[in-house]
C-alpha cells in the first residue's frame, strides 16, 4: 500500500460496498497528492487518466452506455 499523508482519517477496517452510487464500473485512481480538485478529472497538470476516462466513458464518450 502506498504512503498515505499523516493524519488523514482513512477508515480501512469497514468494506467499501455501500459507500458509493451504484456505477456499472468504478475506478480507484491514486494520485499521491493531498490536496487535488474535488473533480479530479478537471485537474490540468499534464496528462490526466481521470480526464480520458471521463471523455472516452462518459455522457456522449465512444464507449458510454
Amino acid at each position: 500500500m502506498p504512503a498515505m499523508p499523516e493524519g488523514l482519517p482513512i477508515d480501512h477496517s469497514k468494506p467499501l460496498n455501500g459507500t458509493m452510487a451504484p456505477y456499472a464500473e468504478q475506478v480507484l485512481i491514486c494520485t499521491g497528492k493531498d490536496d487535488w480538485e474535488s473533480k479530479i478529472e478537471d485537474e490540468n497538470a499534464g496528462d490526466n487518466l481521470a480526464a480520458d476516462i471521463k471523455e472516452l466513458m462518459g455522457r456522449g464518450g465512444v464507449f458510454s452506455d
